[in-house]
């Protein structure tokens, strides 16, 4: 992640808090924030209009699915509070609010999950003793 912050701003017109991705840097002041933006300029903000969500955690090499549609953007998943920002190496999302709409599996516990299955039905034969799929002719029934 660029920043290890999320930062959503509340806008004059709308009321509206709105994410903003052009911060550069937070800093906790007496009466709010002093919020400086890419272009080097810093502007002082009230407590009651930042909302600040610090980075909590990433996951690499996912795969994720929006409204059960695989997302074949993004492999990594960073998380702010309660959002969700996408990215793989050169690009990023929006943040997204998390919910029940999207899901994410990390596919590196999934191919050693299915590992384990495999392992687990070649391991039978050698422990049942060997399983013999041979028809006896005995058995058979002539015509």
């Amino acid at each position: 992640m660029k920043y290890p912050f999320l930062i959503y701003l509340k806008n004059k017109t709308s009321q509206e808090y709105e994410y903003k991705r052009d911060i550069s840097a937070v800093t906790r002041t007496d009466n709010g924030y002093s919020i400086t933006f890419s272009n080097g300029r810093s502007y002082s903000y009230g407590a009651d209009k930042v909302k600040y969500y610090p980075f909590i955690s990433t996951c690499e090499n996912v795969r994720i699915y929006e409204n059960g549609k695989l997302n074949k953007t993004y492999n990594i998943v960073d998380k702010c509070g309660p959002y969700l920002i996408f990215r793989d190496s050169d690009n990023c999302s929006y943040s997204v609010k998390e919910n029940g709409d999207i899901e994410i599996y990390n596919i590196k516990k999934d191919i050693v999950q299915a590992e384990s299955v495999i392992d687990y039905f070649k391991e039978i034969p050698k422990r049942t003793g060997e399983v013999s799929f041979d028809i006896l002719s005995e058995h058979l029934v002539h015509n």
